[in-house]
């Protein structure tokens, strides 16, 4: 190998050796770049499971008080009916008592 060929060759390699080294800065900063990313995706990720665990506990919450709310209004269903049982049976009372009345006044049984 002559000088000549000798130094084109090792201008190659060094050429091909810068370039590599090139290409080896540029990966590297990529990966750096990826890898902040990562990063801040890990962070979001954290944050999105946190909300996920605060509405799992709301909707958990939500449904403890729905069922507390079945329960009484239930109960006061309840009451109403045995209030409005009781309000007719009063008032079926009443009527018959003022009917009695009205027909002892027809019949002039006046109680005096």
């Amino acid at each position: 190998m002559t000088d000549e060929e000798m130094r084109k060759t090792m201008e190659f390699i060094i050429e091909h050796q810068a370039q590599f080294a090139a290409n080896i800065q540029s990966h590297e900063e990529r990966l750096t770049r990826i890898e902040e990313s990562m990063v801040r995706h890990d962070e979001k990720l954290a944050k999105i499971e946190d909300n996920l665990d605060r509405v799992t506990g709301l909707v958990g919450a939500v449904a403890v008080a729905q069922a507390e709310t079945e329960v009484k209004q239930a109960r006061t269903e309840e009451r109403l009916n045995a209030f409005i049982l009781s309000t007719e049976e009063r008032l079926n009372a009443f009527i018959l008592t003022v009917e009695r009345f009205i027909s002892e006044k027809r019949d002039g049984k006046n109680g005096n």
